[in-house]
């Protein structure tokens, strides 16, 4: 059958209508999908606290505000609440500065919060304030006097003997420090504790015991 021009004319306008139609759905879809990909802000936020904590260093979070990050503060607020909320974050923890209050970022299971303590006490460099926090945990949470030679002893303080005793020193001499209390075993040892959670003669037993009379009674 043969088409009249006006019939011809329709299907032509029909078919152009469509296509347009088509573009117009695939602009709206791709606009769509633009809006709703996932961000992976936070993805990124975490590897890079992970990848910090494996070389054992704490995670300051305005580094995220400069590059290569450059998140706003309000994309940074959105990366807290999905650490906060969600499963695959659940490692990502903060510990604050206890003279700044600046809470630093780390994973956990890498770098557990009492190392993440003492990293923040060692970056204060301050002898005294480093041995005298470490005093006053052990006082408080066993509780338990602390050998002076433990601070030159054990790398993660990384202090000379002679180090440790100018610290000390400074320590008795300095009133913020007022309850750190030394007591002196029948071996010539200091032991180290702070009176806000210890009362001398129980540090003084406890001290003798790890030093001498543990020793002895193995040595029976």
């Amino acid at each position: 059958m043969d088409l009249e021009a006006g019939d011809t004319a329709d299907r032509v306008e029909e078919t152009y209508s469509d296509e347009g139609a088509e573009i117009e759905s695939e602009a709206e879809v791709e606009e769509a999908s633009e809006v709703t990909a996932p961000d992976d802000s936070a993805l990124r936020v975490a590897e890079h606290v992970r990848a910090e904590s494996g070389a054992e260093r704490l995670v300051d979070p305005a580094v995220f505000t400069d590059e290569p990050f450059s998140l706003t503060e309000n994309e940074l607020a959105q990366v807290w609440v999905q650490f906060d909320t969600e499963e695959q974050y659940a490692d990502i923890v903060r510990t604050a500065d206890e003279r700044t209050g600046v809470a630093y970022l780390h994973a956990e299971y890498i770098l557990s919060v009492p190392f993440a303590k003492l990293l923040l006490r060692k970056q204060a460099n301050d002898p005294k304030y480093l041995i005298a926090e470490a005093v006053r945990e052990n006082s408080e949470q066993w509780p338990r006097p602390v050998a002076a030679s433990f601070f030159a002893d054990t790398e993660l303080f990384n202090m000379t003997a002679d180090e440790v005793d100018d610290a000390i020193k400074a320590m008795m001499a300095d009133a913020a420090y007022a309850d750190i209390k030394s007591v002196t075993t029948s071996n010539g040892a200091i032991y180290l504790y702070s009176d806000r959670f210890m009362v001398e003669p129980i540090a003084q037993r406890k001290a003798e015991w790890v030093e001498v009379e543990s020793h002895d009674m193995y040595n029976q």
